[in-house]
């Protein structure tokens, strides 16, 4: 009896085991892949008949912010693996408009693509959607910050840890991304089509809101001469830009912040907001749903 329960419990936990890394939640420490993760929001904003008063859009950086912090509601469609690119697609499809779209605007999140083809209707996505993702060898210096859910991070950045992630990041995901940058041609058109999706928004209504996460200064110096074409691409008085450079976080590797950073990060945020007029500090969260007439 005692064989018989013990080989029921074994086959229990190895199909516990299989239905866990089919899911990605074993594999990469997240329900969704990134594919998976970008259908999915298509499927749902594709019906959506009320959007929330703001939603985010950025890399895995963005997917720390915390929506519950904020005072109206907010959701955040930054995907771990993906750029802002994903949450524009996401939102150009639907038939709603936030009112405020926040963007991670820097050349990592902006001048960056990996989805290769784009929809040609939004009821096309109801049919089997095929997304194309470049094959990349990209390893985040720390793979709890951009694969694990919020509530998982707690990281503790050594000094040691930071000079040796330098090296690291220099050698493998840095090197990755200046290549990525240097190519003219495919930056000069992610940047443009993200113009394009960001223009659209603010068509529809929007007020688009661009803030930049802080990074240790080894990416800082690696991305600075793209991040300013980045900012001279959106200077325009249409874009409102969020300057949080005079303000430090606790980071949980070069390019994330921790818990306890994305917490602060977005209580600064919301104040920004506050202060800059995007959200109206009488504005409740009753109040906040902004609906799109079909």
């Amino acid at each position: 009896m005692q064989i018989r329960n013990a080989l029921a419990l074994a086959t229990l936990l190895l199909l516990g085991y299989y239905l866990l890394s089919y899911s990605g939640i074993l594999r990469n420490g997240a329900p969704f892949t990134p594919e998976q993760a970008v259908r999915s929001k298509l499927l749902e904003w594709a019906h959506r008949r009320e959007a929330p008063e703001i939603a985010i859009v950025g890399t895995s950086r963005a997917f720390l912010l915390r929506t519950d912090l904020f005072d109206v509601p907010a959701e955040n469609l930054a995907i771990y693996g993906e750029t802002a690119h994903a949450g524009l697609e996401i939102l150009r499809r639907s038939p709603v408009t936030p009112h405020i779209v926040l963007v991670e605007a820097d050349s990592i999140s902006l001048a960056r693509k990996y989805i290769q083809n784009r929809l040609s209707e939004p009821k096309n996505i109801l049919e089997e959607v095929q997304w194309h993702f470049s094959d990349c060898r990209r390893r985040p210096i720390n793979v709890l910050a951009a694969y694990y859910p919020q509530e998982a991070i707690n990281i503790r950045f050594t000094d040691r840890d930071r000079e040796i992630a330098r090296r690291q990041f220099l050698d493998g995901t840095g090197s990755y991304f200046l290549n990525e940058l240097k190519d003219e041609p495919r930056r000069s058109g992610c940047i443009a089509e993200a113009k394009r999706s960001i223009d659209e928004l603010i068509e529809r209504g929007a007020k688009v809101v661009f803030f930049t996460i802080p990074s240790d200064s080894t990416v800082q110096e690696l991305v600075r001469p793209y991040d300013q074409i980045i900012k001279q691409t959106f200077s325009s008085s249409k874009y409102l830009w969020l300057d949080s450079s005079s303000e430090s976080f606790e980071m949980g590797d070069l390019l994330h912040l921790s818990q306890g950073g994305a917490r602060a990060f977005t209580r600064s945020l919301q104040s920004r907001l506050v202060q800059s007029g995007a959200l109206p500090i009488q504005l409740s969260k009753r109040e906040s749903t902004h609906k799109l007439e079909r």
